[in-house]
């Protein structure tokens, strides 16, 4: 749909209902609603998810403050080439390449423990006693990457720390993964249902190459369910449908996540531990 009274026609009974659509000043392709409260955008992201069948446009949120963004126009022959790309190319290559020259270090007790230290995200237990438990079973010398899936082995492999860290309650969230709230907010209708080409019209700073986004976005939905509910140029905020289990799945998760999220200051085995509970997933990197 392109007709804005159509669309609102649409939004007939859903939290979008009555809200005008307009159309952007910038493009002919995208059309805009306003969301009056920013500190609930995935209300109003659901309703339009909703009837996205009928209106053949993705809802993403967006700053609705003036001269924000600029989304320009697409055409065809663009989405096609970006299509293919979400397709054929790798989107970690690049970005995991700085994690082979990545140092050794001594492994000992205070690394371990903060490593373990999930709260309070995760289960509660004795750290300390956690790490003289497994701290035997691990190199003497070895990366961050390498110390941390040699202690998701241990975790997970290790029946009485599994069944501790099975009977966590859901993880609180640490502030940093909170989402986060403008002072004014827009739905920007974009003209395709596609998951992964809404970063046509998107900006990102933690990644310019729209092709690399999209082949990042294309392999989180098809493997994870996950949707962009709001792009807010250096922060991009999602939903997924299925939860990595807390292993080597959520771990590689972590660290795709975080090489397009340098301002999250979490350890990647922290953050595989929160996304194996959570269905909402943050993403932010600024200058």
């Amino acid at each position: 749909m392109n007709d804005p009274g159509e669309i609102m026609a649409a939004f007939r009974g859903t939290a979008l209902e009555g809200m005008p659509v307009m159309q952007d000043p910038d493009s002919d392709d995208v059309l805009l609603v306003e969301w009056p409260d920013p500190s609930d955008v995935l209300t109003g992201w659901r309703a339009a998810r909703g009837v996205m069948s009928l209106t053949g446009r993705r809802a993403v949120a967006v700053d609705g403050e003036e001269d924000v963004n600029w989304f320009g126009e697409v055409d065809s022959a663009e989405l096609a080439e970006l299509e293919t790309a979400s397709r054929e190319l790798d989107p970690w290559r690049e970005r995991n390449r700085w994690r082979g020259a990545e140092p050794e270090e001594p492994v000992d007790l205070d690394q371990v423990k903060s490593f373990l230290d999930f709260w309070p995200m995760g289960p509660e237990w004795d750290v300390e006693a956690a790490a003289r438990e497994v701290l035997p079973g691990l190199p003497s010398v070895a990366t961050s990457e390498a110390l941390q899936r040699h202690l998701l082995d241990r975790i997970t492999g290790d029946a009485p720390l599994a069944t501790r860290f099975r009977s966590a309650s859901s993880p609180q969230k640490p502030e940093a993964l909170g989402w986060y709230v403008p002072q004014r907010a827009q739905f920007a209708l974009l003209p395709t249902t596609s998951a992964w080409l809404s970063m046509a019209w998107l900006d990102y700073f933690g990644e310019e190459n729209k092709a690399v986004l999209a082949a990042a976005l294309r392999q989180w939905h098809e493997k994870w369910g996950a949707e962009i509910v709001a792009s807010w140029g250096t922060m991009m905020q999602f939903v997924a449908t299925r939860r990595p289990e807390f292993g080597p799945d959520a771990l590689n998760l972590a660290y795709q996540q975080l090489s397009l999220a340098g301002n999250i200051d979490i350890s990647e085995i922290d953050l595989a531990w929160i996304l194996s509970h959570v269905n909402t997933w943050f993403l932010h990197e600024r200058p």
